[in-house]
């Protein structure tokens, strides 16, 4: 996980998961304060694709541009102990 501003990024741990067609990012803080950072995905994404991240824990959906997941990489911020389980799908 990639720093953001406030140094919390150290809190977060990443999982990354594909079979066939199906790819899950799982993110999880594993402190007591709220923590942010940036996933980098790089050339496991086609900057020209957008992406549909379907957080599993909290039944909301994210939409991503392709760019920003090759370049940076997906930001995420959870609060104390929260964690992400995305299912990643290419927007069609």
């Amino acid at each position: 996980v990639n720093a953001v501003d406030d140094g919390t990024s150290e809190n977060l741990i990443a999982y990354e998961w594909r079979l066939g067609s199906t790819w899950k990012v799982i993110v999880a803080n594993l402190s007591a304060g709220a923590s942010q950072g940036r996933i980098p995905l790089g050339e496991r994404v086609d900057p020209s694709q957008q992406y549909v991240f379907d957080d599993q824990l909290d039944v909301v959906q994210y939409q991503r541009d392709g760019q920003e997941l090759h370049g940076p990489g997906l930001f995420v911020r959870r609060d104390a102990f929260g964690a992400h389980l995305f299912d990643v799908r290419p927007l069609k």
